[in-house]
């Protein structure tokens, strides 16, 4: 199947290589892979223009989407350490409402 999509996208020999050279890197990347059969021309030529690299891009990506999760994990963890709470007033408010909701879900 992925032979006949190559093939499908492009007569050109030097572009057919380079799709294929994309494909033997699509091993290590389902999105690049899914990019391919899903996206429009412009984003196939990108591809096969410069493979490894766009794997490069994608490895840059992921670093960066990793240093964003760990600086919100850490902000998250000081936020529900007691004493450390940066909002304090935000969270008297929320306890407040807490209670006043409780209260009303007695009544008969």
């Amino acid at each position: 199947m992925c032979f006949a999509l190559t093939v499908s996208l492009t007569t050109d020999p030097a572009e057919l290589d380079s799709l294929l050279i994309d494909l033997s890197l699509s091993q290590k990347s389902k999105q690049l892979v899914k990019s391919l059969l899903s996206a429009g021309d412009g984003w196939k030529l990108r591809i096969a223009n410069n493979p490894r690299g766009e794997l490069g891009h994608k490895g840059n990506n992921m670093k960066v989407n990793m240093n964003k999760n760990n600086r919100l994990r850490q902000i998250t963890q000081m936020e529900n350490t007691a004493g450390n709470n940066p909002l304090p007033e935000a969270a008297s408010r929320s306890a407040t409402a807490g209670t006043a909701g409780s209260s009303s879900g007695n009544r008969r």
